[in-house]
């Protein structure tokens, strides 16, 4: 959608002259003001201006005062347009030279001190200059004119002069550019070396090591659908799907050709393609024009020296003396003679290959442009096998890059700055024979079938040294030998196309696919990979060469967050997940949440997609900065526990929490260290996650490529490497839920309905590796793998009950060594005799950092406190170890661990339930056993002194000497485990309740004493003043307004993050019940992204506002979202955050948009009201029957102290300070009703609305 900025009164004036409606500058009287309107368009999030006048009527204008008027009168628009705006941007670039003058105005204007100027440079030939050199005689202006045309205040032009000025008479755009710019780059490594000697050459400057080569990059217009589609799913293609992309690919564009063309291309033989501008040093003709016959003539035609020479004296005109001027044409007859040569290297006779050809591209040598023509018509050896494709466009390059078998890029050596065709080809699984150098040379390696290495074939390079030492090109050398080499590459290449099994092929297509979009050898090619080099090597240099180092550093991040902003688009879900990251980043962790609930994205379809980006984004920044992920965990537990808030879906709800509880664990394994953690991604692809091989352990969310491969991925639970161990949800709890500790039955009612919906607690195992020289204990059992439990859930829903592990497996011979990450929470031991009864409960409080163990004997269960992780690992101990530990067993008596085992009570001792803050550790049993609170075990005995860290120690168990020593041999040598068990502390104090027991009994008397803090929950109740009775007494002021004449428009703008979150019929409801008013409009706006949201995604169509409406607090509302109680700041109504509207023109009403369902149907009524009395068609007592009727409405449900005044209204219709109208916001949002009504209330709500709006 393109909107107008400055347009008609507010057209940017630039002075310039004026004649036949064009702006010229001949005449010095001649000066006038010429209006440059501005509009705009957002394309991924990012605004792009555009600027109209009747100047910019053609590109590259060829009168070259039309030209420079064009550059002119563009860059002095460009310049107040920033200045008008107040726009400050960090860099300023110029992409080639003709927006310099506004480079110039801003380097002459002091508030543009900041920012930096890049300059980069496209051409590698002196002719590329020309056009931009603008002298007295060539333009029919002296110096004088020219310069005042720039624009330069009078004292500046001495200054400036020396930028532009050179041979005393001549205004030099390129020379500007070079001066201005603090960094100058080039598009290629080997473009920035020629840019330095063009540079010398003309200006006699020395730019050595200061231009910076910037590799091109192309982006996902240029990749096939097929590919995108797979490339969407989270996964990379196969080879064999590359290759059935291409071949359908090739079968579409072959009949598009065909139907353009009259030739019929056949989809099986090798075709190669070269479509590219047909000028001189692209070098097409000179190449192809010697190996055309050979190539595309069947196999059945037999040449010999003399018959092809024959051919060529026929086909060839310059043989016969044609364009001999031109410089490939030098040693033609020569080079002829080597190419048969090499042609009939030891052979009589050749055969033709009944390959394809396809050319094409914008046809400056005419004279090239016949003979590929004739190629394709008038040559009856290879009719049929070469296309020349017309009326050249862009599609075509889309053809070559998704359809080309193989594509030749032949351009004269140093002559191409990079190129962009290979790559394109490349993205697409495209194979290249290319020239060794410019672009080629950074991406691509040459295949090797020894190895199967290799993205591609070069030929040449093609140079010589001169006296002086300086490597030049060797165009002798590159017309004599670049055809056959060219011949050589074609013949590899399609020998292993027209294999019957095409393996090899199709790892090549993969090879170049690889390289091209990922660099894995050297560069990629893609769009992200160009934005990325232009930040780093570029971006940050111009900025620390214009404001120095430091500066730098405090602008990296933010830089980097406009550089990499997905589409918003294409992507709106990254989009989204962008911008929520880099508020998490700026330690903006409740306005990300904000985010996360209210943006766009935040629709059932996408949310999953937003949590899986969101929690990418957040890894790859907590591989650059560990401290970062403890800010980034508690954003994240905050996600999983409102997500249960603002969705009712049951799968979202699901997938969000699995997915936030893998990323906290990967962000765990990032700080401790875990190699390879950095690079571990989630995934919503059921295809590309994580799977158990031995087990349905449903959807793991870990991305399967991206997990650490040292060890291999396990085949089964407790196997060496990494395993998705799954989650548990409430049903492992089994009948340990006391239903003593519920205070909302309605919500446990329906988690208990849901029990394998509502997760507690994720894990995942063998993110470390198992070292070489113990696997094979891994394997039988005596060492486990390195385990990962992060806890998700802190409460049973709508109970006070905290959750655990519940009771898991009889130990027998196990202990288990584990630490708490993070959080905190008790560790209960259950042990037993031999007879499988209950001895004794041994608990232990844990905390972050805490290590305590899982005993032999025992049955354990953790209970959470409050975000509680921790990690563990266990092994096997012999019976006369494992009896120290409980020498209530006699663990070396046949058959005892299964009798035992068999009795064990899936009955939890004891339960937690936290109060008001406070723990209550509550009996689940009517006989349990006694209770024995212990302290930590001794690090020390483990460590020697140093911090204990469970992943350091698992890590240092890398032999059977290591485990004996841990686990211990006999009762002489008792292993540092039992040694650090039997020094452990003595019972801790334990805070609060938790060390004292209490029963079901005595629960239910304190549950009865905390009532009064329990949360009201009101229902509607139409005898109260609920907001069905608020409605119909407002229904016959809202009967007037649609009945009188005087009515004026109103205006009433939503914003999308609460219609995002409402039934789609009940928002369409709402705008449709406002637009049949006769005065109602309605406008989106979004309070968190720079989109215009359009009203037909509630199947709406848009009621236009009558010509002439001016916005103001008598005809213009704005609903603000709010997602809790806490007061707003002024920032908070700023014109960016209310949609770009300024406070003093709209009334601002607070709007909940979590449990305020009924919320926006309330404030459109109290905004209307209000309205009205600004526009003074009701007396002032309507204010106070106004703010009468609100008090009434929020008594109704409970809320205390209504202090609102007629002042605060008034502050909200005429207040001035902005301040004084936060003030009556904030009382607002204090008083705002929590009404939480079900689905068939709301719905009643928004039917009622519909019709008290309309009822006129």
């Amino acid at each position: 959608i393109i909107a107008a900025v400055d347009v008609g009164d507010e057209a940017i004036e630039v002075w310039a002259g004026a004649e036949d409606a064009l702006v010229t500058g001949e005449v010095f009287g001649n000066n006038v003001k010429t209006k440059v309107e501005v509009y705009r368009v957002n394309r991924g999030g990012t605004w792009n201006y555009i600027f109209v006048n009747d100047v910019f009527d053609w590109l590259y204008a060829d009168g070259s005062l039309h030209r420079f008027m064009q550059q002119v009168v563009f860059g002095k628009a460009v310049y107040q347009f920033l200045k008008k705006h107040d726009i400050r941007p960090d860099i300023l670039h110029l992409n080639e030279t003709p927006p310099v003058v506004t480079a110039m105005l801003m380097r002459a204007d002091d508030s543009f001190d900041d920012t930096a100027i890049v300059y980069t440079n496209h051409t590698l030939v002196p002719a590329g200059f020309h056009d931009q050199r603008f002298s007295c005689e060539r333009i029919g202006l002296d110096v004088n004119r020219m310069e005042y045309l720039l624009g330069l205040h009078g004292e500046k032009v001495g200054t400036f002069r020396e930028y532009f000025l050179t041979n005393g008479d001549t205004m030099d755009f390129c020379y500007a550019s070079m001066k201005l710019a603090d960094i100058i780059n080039a598009v290629s490594d080997e473009h920035a070396g020629l840019t330095v000697k063009l540079f010398r050459d003309e200006y006699g400057v020395d730019l050595t090591d200061k231009v910076i080569g910037v590799l091109n990059g192309s982006g996902e217009e240029w990749v096939s659908d097929d590919l995108k589609s797979i490339k969407k799913e989270g996964r990379l293609p196969t080879a064999d799907e590359l290759w059935n992309i291409r071949e359908k690919n090739k079968a579409e564009v072959y009949d598009k050709i065909e139907k353009s063309t009259g030739v019929k291309l056949d989809p099986k033989k090798f075709t190669s393609w070269a479509v590219r501008r047909i000028v001189e040093y692209k070098s097409q003709y000179p190449v192809l024009r010697f190996l055309v016959h050979v190539m595309c003539s069947s196999k059945e035609t037999v040449f010999t020296r003399e018959s092809l020479r024959e051919l060529w004296k026929r086909d060839i005109p310059d043989l016969l003396g044609a364009n001999a001027d031109r410089i490939y044409n030098a040693d033609i007859e020569k080079n002829a003679e080597h190419v048969l040569d090499m042609l009939f290297d030891g052979k009589e006779e050749i055969n033709g290959r009944d390959r394809q050809l396809v050319l094409g591209g914008p046809g400056y040598e005419t004279a090239w442009v016949e003979q590929f023509r004739k190629w394709m018509w008038n040559i009856p050896e290879i009719n049929g096998n070469v296309v020349f494709l017309e009326n050249y466009g862009p599609s075509h390059l889309h053809m070559q890059a998704v359809a080309a078998d193989n594509c030749i890029n032949m351009p004269r050596q140093f002559d191409e700055a990079c190129g962009t065709s290979d790559g394109r080809g490349a993205l697409n699984g495209g194979v290249n024979i290319a020239l060794m150098g410019a672009g080629p040379i950074e991406w691509m390696t040459e295949y090797d079938e020894e190895t199967g290495k290799g993205s591609g074939f070069f030929v040449g390079p093609y140079t010589r040294m001169t006296e002086d030492g300086v490597l030049v090109a060797d165009l002798e050398s590159f017309y004599k030998n670049m055809p056959f080499d060219v011949f050589g590459k074609i013949e590899k290449a399609s020998e292993l196309f027209e294999r019957p099994d095409k393996m090899k092929w199709k790892q090549l297509m993969l090879n170049a696919f690889m390289d091209s979009t990922f660099g894995l050898e050297k560069k990629a090619v893609t769009d992200i990979a160009m934005e990325e080099r232009y930040a780093k090597l570029v971006y940050l240099n111009a900025i620390a060469e214009r404001r120095g180092v430091e500066n730098t550093r405090t602008k990296e991040r933010t830089l980097f967050e406009q550089l990499f902003e997905p589409d918003v688009e294409r992507e709106p879900a990254k989009y989204t997940a962008h911008k929520i990251a880099a508020l998490i980043s700026e330690n903006k962790g409740n306005e990300a949440i904000k985010r996360f609930f209210t943006g766009a994205a935040f629709l059932d379809e996408s949310i999953i997609d937003v949590s899986a980006s969101l929690s990418n984004y957040l890894i790859e920044r907590a591989a650059e900065d560990k401290k970062s992920s403890v800010e980034y965990r508690k954003v994240l537990r905050k996600i999983s526990h409102y997500v249960e808030i603002f969705s009712s879906d049951n799968d979202i709800i699901w997938s969000v929490q699995n997915i936030v509880g893998q990323t906290i664990g990967i962000l765990s394994a990032i700080e401790e260290g875990v190699e390879g953690a950095e690079k571990m991604r989630v995934t919503i692809h059921p295809g590309s996650m994580l799977k158990a091989a031995d087990k349905d352990r449903g959807r793991s969310f870990i991305d399967e490529r991206s997990v650490p491969e040292k060890a291999g991925l396990a085949d089964t639970e407790g196997m060496p490497g990494p395993y998705d161990r799954g989650y548990e949800t409430l049903k492992k709890l089994g009948d340990n839920i006391l239903d003593c500790l519920v205070y909302n039955r309605v919500v446990f009612e329906k988690a208990a309905a849901n029990k394998e919906k509502f997760t507690m607690y994720r894990m995942v195992h063998g993110l470390i590796a198992a070292a070489k020289d113990i696997l094979n204990f891994t394997k039988k059992g005596f060492i486990s793998t390195f385990h990962k439990t992060i806890f998700l859930s802190d409460f049973v829903p709508g109970s006070y009950q905290t959750t655990s592990t519940g009771p898991g497996h009889f130990q027998g011979l196990q202990l288990d060594v584990k630490q708490v990450t993070s959080g905190k929470g008790i560790q209960f031991n259950v042990k037993y005799d031999s007879e499988g009864n209950m001895v004794k409960v041994i608990a232990q409080y844990i905390k972050e950092g805490d290590f305590f163990f899982a005993l032999p004997g025992c049955v354990d269960y953790m209970v959470n406190l409050g975000g509680l992780e921790f990690s563990d690992f266990s092994v096997k101990l012999s019976p006369e170890i494992a009896a120290k530990f409980n020498p209530d067993i006699d663990f070396e008596k046949q058959g005892i661990l299964e009798n035992v085992s068999k009795n064990v009570s899936k009955k939890a001792p004891f339960v937690v339930g936290i109060i008001e803050g406070e723990p209550f550790l509550v009996s689940n049993m009517k006989n349990r056993p006694p209770l024995e609170w212990i302290g930590a075990p001794d690090a020390d005995a483990l460590t020697n002194g140093r911090d204990f860290d469970l992943a350091g120690l698992y890590k240092a168990i890398k032999s059977e000497y290591d485990w004996n020593r841990f686990t211990g041999v006999n009762s002489a040598e008792e292993g540092s485990a039992y040694n650090a068990y039997q020094s452990k502390g003595s019972s801790q104090k334990i805070s609060g309740r938790i060390s004292s027991v209490v029963s079901e009994e005595a629960l239910g008397e304190i549950m009865k004493r905390m009532e009064k803090y329990l949360p009201e929950l009101p229902s509607l109740d139409p005898g109260n003043m609920g907001i069905m009775t608020y409605m119909e007494e407002s229904s016959e002021f809202l009967s007037e307004l649609q009945e009188r004449e005087d009515t004026r428009p109103k205006l009433i703008r939503l914003p999308i993050e609460i219609l995002n979150i409402m039934d789609k019929d009940d928002a369409f409801k709402l705008i449709d019940g406002i637009q049949r008013t006769a005065y109602g409009h309605v406008e989106l706006y979004s309070s968190t992204e720079m989109i215009t949201p359009e009203e037909s995604q509630y199947i709406v169509a848009k009621k236009e506002l009558p010509e002439g409406f001016i916005r103001n607090r008598s005809n213009t509302m704005t609903l603000i979202p709010i997602t809790k109680r806490d007061p707003i700041q002024a920032q908070d109504i700023a014109v960016d955050r209310i949609g770009g509207i300024r406070v003093e023109d709209t009334i601002i009403l607070p709007t909940g948009i979590s449990h305020d369902t009924a919320g926006v149907a309330r404030n459109i009524i109290l905004g209307l009201r209000l309205s009205e009395i600004l526009g003074g068609s009701v007396s002032e007592d309507f204010l106070d029957e106004t703010l009468a009727q609100y008090k009434a409405f929020c008594e109704a449900y409970g809320i205390k102290g209504f202090d609102m005044k007629v002042a605060d209204l008034n502050a909200l219709i005429r207040g001035t300070d902005v301040n004084d109208i936060v003030i009556a916001i904030n009382k607002l949002i204090r008083y705002m009703p929590i009404t939480p009504l079900n689905t068939e209330e709301v719905r009643d709500v928004y039917e009622r609305i519909h019709e008290v709006l309309t009822k006129a």
